[in-house]
């Protein structure tokens, strides 16, 4: 019986639990690569710079994007305004490019014809996809756990932590990396700017899946 005085204890409860797994952070995440790839795609187009297929599209245009990120969290950090409401306005600002414009964003690529394989060699193709996607899926419940990493939780994930309760940069004595800070570190303290430790763990997933992808096609190009 879903009487009124029932249902905000039954709304609470799917909050904490949309929370609890995850999903929120997996969402933020999917925001921040969105952003990423439109800003990046806008920078590669304006200096007249496109890859060779999408795959090597997708992975550029996103490190790009995530470089421009990293960079203006280091200036405001510098500047001691590291707050989640600094992070989520960079967040919507980004999202302007996000607009269709007249022409797609994406560049136009033909089509590549593909060498005629056997059915063996279908067959091992399916099985490293579904080993890559198994190491994917034990590696994202990982990432959604607790940190146990040395380097995550002695160096980047405290100076990220540092960071954000301190709302701007801080050199750490015992961790010479905050002297100045890496890439990751600041794509970290940004991920703590929206919610917690579990986005910026969720960001470095997004870096493996870039590489992952940068890599696939590299090989579609050369080979």
């Amino acid at each position: 019986d879903c009487s009124p005085a029932v249902l905000p204890i039954l709304r609470f409860t799917l909050v904490a639990w949309f929370l609890r797994v995850g999903v929120l952070d997996l969402l933020l995440v999917f925001w921040i690569w969105s952003v990423a790839v439109a800003v990046g795609t806008r920078l590669l187009k304006w200096i007249k710079l496109e890859p060779g297929n999408k795959l090597e599209w997708l992975a550029l245009s996103s490190a790009v994007g995530l470089s421009i990120l990293s960079l203006t969290v280091m200036v405001l950090g510098g500047l001691k305004l590291l707050y989640p409401g600094a992070a989520y306005a960079i967040l919507l600002t980004g999202s302007i490019c996000l607009w269709p414009q007249r022409k797609s964003a994406v560049p136009d690529f033909s089509p590549q014809q593909r060498p005629r394989s056997g059915a063996m060699a279908r067959v091992g193709r399916g099985l490293v996809w579904l080993l890559i996607g198994a190491v994917l899926l034990v590696i994202l419940i990982s990432a959604l756990g607790p940190e146990i990493e040395w380097d995550a939780v002695v160096v980047h994930l405290f100076a990220a932590k540092t960071y954000e309760q301190g709302h701007g940069l801080r050199p750490i004595p015992d961790i010479p990396q905050t002297f100045f800070p890496k890439h990751v570190t600041m794509l970290f303290t940004f991920g703590m700017l929206l919610h917690n430790g579990t986005t910026a763990k969720l960001i470095q997933y997004l870096l493996g899946v870039l590489t992952l992808i940068a890599a696939y096609g590299f090989g579609c190009r050369v080979f």
